[in-house]
Parts: structure tokens; C-alpha cells; sequence
């Protein structure tokens, strides 16, 4: 029988902390939340320990200038990320990202250096290495995988990288085929009629060979990443499924159907079916390529279908059993990642998709005071946004890579017309169900929304009840 090491119960102590705090979070949830602290330049460790890892990065990489330059670049971009706040500074999130890494790096026994997984504050579904030890997740991720055995599969997949020294042969391609300034250089040289025949089909093999590399890197990071994973004793079977969510990676998590609008009906202001007609297709159609080649073709990973088939014939079936955090701390760490895609896309400008992922929130926690609040900023925020010919800013024009719903919360904000928008705002924070008494960004939201549609009777009102409840002006109120 194997004795339990001092880490090993350290680990399930800190297991055992987190799932205590993440119990209370999502007893907060129903009711709350509080949006997570990102990492800046306070956060003095966490830059020391970056700066350290790229340093220790350049030192390995070749001495060419260009390569240098790009390493550089590379660092001085990250850092840039991390200063202005992209990287979400979470214990619960952090520590559950990084006790699957140092699980999957110690049972297959890696070289020992250090290694750190930030989550990024994206509602887009993705993983990325960075090199020498630097991983991101983004919190979209996090809020789509199911189980722990999905997310593990994923790292170590981005592990493998690392490990095969990808991002270091690819930094070195880059260098050498400054693609960037050859394609430049083409397509100047096609308009001006300076280009003959045998000069594309130069540059359309320079462009398909270096993304074939890639692509056959995609798989034999897939590969290794398997083995990774079998030795650290995850279940090798839910690594399709977490392919499968990278393959439609905007699709919800939790399915609602055609609940997911009864928010916004209301008895004296009902929903229209017109609101929901679909826009012209050339919205939603995928680009298919340039003159020069096609999307297929350069594409660098290869297709979902094909890693999901080509891993099937890997597969042993082996039924891992490494988990050890609770389902309920996955639970509950999957939830506020899920709070924070709302967020993250909020101010990413993208209110299409944090209206969608809050309303998929609303259908769980409908007395939640933040949800219900996002949901009423962003209304009344498109409002203003129409009226001042600005709604491109925030809403896609664009739609190939949107699952159904999400194109039909898109088609939905476009159908509206402002005066639509503002209606629905106004009944969606006004409602009985929703408005919330004692919080004071429902009062603000309420005042703002009225004051744009001129309902001065409201707004008088609003405005004194605000200052009865909470002793000062409405207009001193800053949303956050």
C-alpha cells in the first residue's frame, strides 16, 4: 500500500479549504457576485516570476537577431497583457487549473521548472502555451468544460507543446519567413501586374508547407498529450469530449431552448416574434479564402473531426480515477467562471455575447442582483448606442462562428429598434421579480433608463426613493 506524502495531504488540505469557500460562493450566487480582481503591476510575484520564465526562454532560443526581436516582442506584449489587468487574479480559479498541471507534470515526471497557468479574462473558449512554462486558460473555458478530466486533457495538450518545443520552432519559422512582410510584398506586386505565375505558386507553397508543420504539430501535441494524460491517470475517454467542446465552444453549456427570451416578455409589453427574424445570411457566411490561397488550406490546426478520429485510434480505454477535487469545488469554480464570461465580454465590448451568457445565468439564478444588473446596463448602454449611430461598437456585425442561439440574440438586438430597446429596458428593471429594493445599481438603472425615454415622472420618483433609501443623490452613484 502507498503512504501518503506531505504534499499529498497538503494538497487535499487546500482541496478540502477551497471547497468550504466554494460551498459559500455558490450559496452567494443565487442572490450575488462580485466580479474577480485581475493581476496588475501590483501584483509583483507574478511579474517577477514571468520576466524570469521569458528570460530563461531567450537564453535557450538561437542568437539571430530576428528571432531575438520576436522574443522580445513576444514578452514585452504579455507583459503589456498582464499590466493592464487580462489575467484574472482568483484563488479558486488559479488553484484549480494549477493542481491538474502539477499533477499531470509530476506523474509523468517532467523536468522540474516553474510552470504557471493564468486565466484569462476572454469569453472566447481557448487554451495557449506561451513557452517555457507559461500556460493560459481563458475563463470562457473554464465555464464550458463539464469535468476535470476534459480540462486536463487540454493542458496537456498546451504541456505537450512546451515539451516538443513547438512555440520554439515555430518562433524560429517566423523569423526565418517573415510571412507577414512576403505577403505584404505579393499582394503589392499582383495589383501593381509586376507578379507572373511561377511567384504565387513560390508563395503558395512557402504558405501551405509552413502550415502543414503546424498542422502535423496540432496532432502530435493531441498524441502526447494522450500519453500525459494516461500516466497521470485521467480518464483518456473525455479527451474527445473536450474536443468536442473546442468544436462548438459557443455553444451553451446547459441547454434552455426557447426559455432563454421569457425574460424579456412582459404582460404589458410582449415579446414579438419578429424580433427574433433571422438577418441576411451574408452576416453568418463563413469566408472562404483569398485570391492568393484557400482558408482550408492555410488553416493551422486541422479539423476537430479529424484529431477527434485520429485520437479514437489511440485510445485503450483506460478508465482514469486521478480526481482529486470535489465535483462540488469543479462546480463551483466552472460557475464563476461563468459570471466572469459575462464580465469579460461586457468589457470587451461584445454585448451580444455577455447578454447571451447572462441570460443563461438569469435562467439559473434569476434573483441574482448582478446578472439582472449586466443585463440592464447592457440594454441600456445599446440604447444610447443606437441613438448615437455606435452599435457596431458592440454588437458583431458578422456572425460565421456563432452557434443558433447566439445568433439569435444577435439578430434580436438588431431587430429592435431603439425605441424597442428601450421599452424592454425599462420593463426588464422595473419588473417585480427583478428589481431589488435594496440594491442600489437596480435604482441607477431604473433612473438612467427613464431619463433617456424621458418618463420625468419616474425619474423624480426613482430619484427620491433612491435618496430615502440610501441618504444621497442618485446622481453620485458610479456603476462599476
Amino acid at each position: 500500500m502507498k503512504t501518503a506524502s506531505m504534499s499529498d495531504y497538503r494538497c487535499s488540505f487546500l482541496v478540502m479549504i477551497f471547497v468550504l469557500i466554494s460551498n459559500f460562493s455558490n450559496a452567494q450566487l443565487v442572490s450575488h457576485y462580485n466580479p474577480r480582481l485581475t493581476h496588475s503591476e501590483l501584483s509583483k510575484e507574478l511579474i517577477e516570476g514571468l520576466e524570469s520564465q521569458f528570460e530563461q526562454e531567450n537564453k535557450i532560443m538561437s542568437g539571430n537577431r530576428e528571432v531575438r526581436q520576436i522574443n522580445f516582442d513576444r514578452k514585452m506584449l504579455f507583459m503589456e497583457k498582464v499590466l493592464d489587468g487580462a489575467f484574472i487574479k482568483d484563488d479558486s480559479l488559479e488553484t484549480y487549473v494549477s493542481n491538474i498541471l502539477s499533477k499531470i507534470v509530476d506523474q509523468n515526471a517532467l523536468q522540474s521548472y516553474p510552470r504557471r497557468v493564468l486565466i484569462l479574462s476572454s469569453p472566447h473558449v481557448n487554451a495557449v502555451c506561451y513557452g517555457q512554462g507559461i500556460y493560459a486558460v481563458t475563463v470562457g473555458l473554464l465555464a464550458r468544460i463539464e469535468n476535470e478530466n476534459q480540462l486536463a486533457f487540454i493542458l496537456a495538450h498546451e504541456l505537450a507543446h512546451d515539451e516538443l518545443g513547438h512555440i520554439r520552432t515555430r518562433i524560429v519559422q517566423e523569423a526565418d519567413l517573415d510571412l507577414e512582410d512576403k505577403a505584404r510584398e505579393q499582394t503589392i506586386r499582383i495589383i501593381s501586374g509586376r507578379i507572373v505565375k511561377n511567384e504565387i505558386d513560390e508563395f503558395r507553397r512557402l504558405i501551405y508547407d509552413y502550415s502543414k508543420d503546424s498542422r502535423n504539430n496540432e496532432l502530435r501535441a493531441d498524441s502526447m498529450a494522450l500519453i500525459l494524460l494516461r500516466n497521470a491517470r485521467y480518464d483518456e475517454r473525455e479527451a474527445s469530449a473536450a474536443l468536442s467542446i473546442l468544436q462548438r465552444a459557443q455553444s451553451p453549456k446547459y441547454e434552455i431552448g426557447a426559455e432563454l427570451f421569457l425574460p424579456f416578455h412582459f404582460k404589458n409589453y410582449p415579446f414579438q416574434d419578429y424580433w427574433l427574424n433571422d438577418r441576411l445570411t451574408v452576416y453568418s457566411k463563413k469566408y472562404m479564402g483569398t485570391f492568393l490561397y484557400s482558408a482550408d488550406s492555410i488553416e493551422t490546426h486541422p479539423t476537430i473531426d479529424s484529431r477527434k478520429n485520429i485520437l479514437t485510434t489511440y485510445l485503450i480505454n483506460q478508465h482514469g480515477n486521478a480526481i482529486n477535487q470535489s465535483v462540488e469545488f469543479v462546480n463551483a469554480v466552472s460557475e464563476i467562471a461563468a459570471f466572469e464570461t459575462v464580465e469579460s465580454a461586457y468589457k470587451n465590448k461584445e454585448y451580444d455575447l455577455s447578454l447571451y451568457h447572462a441570460l443563461q445565468l438569469y435562467n439559473r439564478y434569476p434573483e441574482n442582483a448582478y446578472v439582472i444588473s449586466r443585463i440592464g446596463k447592457i440594454l441600456a448602454d445599446l440604447y444610447e448606442a443606437k441613438g448615437a449611430n455606435r452599435f457596431e461598437d458592440y454588437v458583431a456585425r458578422f456572425t460565421p462562428n456563432y452557434c443558433e442561439e447566439l445568433k439569435l440574440i444577435n439578430s434580436f438586438l438588431y431587430n429592435l429598434t431603439q425605441k424597442e430597446l428601450g421599452q424592454i429596458a425599462f420593463n426588464f428593471i422595473n419588473s417585480h421579480s427583478n428589481f431589488n429594493p435594496a440594491e442600489k445599481s437596480h435604482y441607477y438603472l431604473l433612473w438612467k433608463i427613464t431619463s433617456l425615454t424621458s418618463m420625468n415622472e419616474l425619474i423624480a420618483q426613482t430619484s427620491q426613493a433612491y435618496k430615502a433609501r440610501f441618504g444621497t443623490s442618485i446622481g453620485s452613484y458610479k456603476y462599476q
